[in-house]
């Protein structure tokens, strides 16, 4: 049998200082890795109601502008106001393979609001907006000189 000194070494002051350095350098490293993923996780998770309303705003934006503003007649046709909005999703949609704009990731907000920002309508809704205004100003215009 050993002695219970025999076992028990001790060790120096510079052997405790390297052993407490040795762990905090490891609790640093595991703190870095958290960090690290608590990041990707946070910027992972779905969006947030602000990131929502963003998007939302974007995309009433681009519809006002593509329809000729609020006064315009295509604006005022809640018909071809709502195929507008309806395109605009579909294609927010469709860029992220998403059945809702909701499931775009918060690190994907900033690409969706690009997204729709250069979105331009389709030819087919593009006439039926010009045909719309325009007929609308040919109708004004024909009842004012009357």
């Amino acid at each position: 049998y050993f002695k219970k000194q025999e076992v028990i070494k001790r060790l120096s002051s510079i052997e405790i200082m390297e052993l407490s350095i040795k762990a905090i350098k490891d609790v640093d490293n595991k703190v870095d890795a958290v960090n690290k993923d608590l990041q990707s996780f946070e910027l992972d998770l779905p969006l947030l109601g602000v990131e929502c309303d963003r998007i939302t705003y974007a995309v009433r934006s681009k519809g006002v502008k593509c329809l000729g503003g609020k006064e315009s007649p295509a604006y005022k046709d809640k018909s071809l106001r709502g195929k507008v909005y309806s395109d605009i999703h579909r294609e927010l949609k469709r860029q992220f393979g998403l059945s809702s704009y909701k499931g775009i990731k918060r690190n994907q907000c900033d690409l969706a609001v690009e997204i729709i920002n250069n979105y331009e309508l389709p030819h087919i809704l593009s006439v039926e907006v010009e045909e719309v205004n325009a007929q609308i100003m040919v109708w004004k215009r024909s009842v004012n000189y009357e």
